[in-house]
């Protein structure tokens, strides 16, 4: 539960860090404006087996899945709870990736798949796994 909590906050600043200018580029690795990744954000939808997204905000929904954010600040730290447990780590943002950290170990990244304004879709995976899952989130 704490693993996951700490792979959807990873998401969720990965979301926020996409957009992105070269002049940041160059200043700190990530292909976005970091400034974009800092923040709260809510998981929204989460991709189902068959590869269509599932809207997890509406009442039903939320009685299974409940409300799940994550928070990426200016310090490298980073919160989360909700659907995935609750927790703390810390982030690296490089490229179009979002690595995400629990006590000193990588746990989880995140793949920018897009960004546009407040919200964003991302793939999470673990290093060296065959398997990932794309979700949307939304900043608050």
């Amino acid at each position: 539960m704490k693993n996951s909590l700490f792979t959807f906050i990873a998401l969720v600043g990965l979301v926020i860090t996409l957009g992105g200018c070269s002049k940041d580029k160059k200043k700190n690795g990530f292909d976005y404006p970091i400034e974009t990744l800092y923040g709260t954000w809510r998981v929204t939808h989460v991709e189902q087996k068959d590869g269509t997204m599932f809207d997890v905000t509406t009442p039903i929904a939320e009685k299974v899945f409940k409300p799940t954010y994550a928070t990426f600040n200016a310090d490298g730290t980073y919160s989360g709870h909700g659907a995935f447990g609750t927790g703390k780590g810390t982030y690296k943002a490089q490229g179009k990736t979002i690595t995400c950290y629990v006590e000193g170990q990588e746990f989880l990244k995140y793949d920018v798949l897009s960004l546009s304004g407040k919200e964003c879709e991302l793939k999470v995976y673990q290093t060296g796994s065959t398997s990932s899952i794309r979700i949307r989130c939304k900043k608050q």
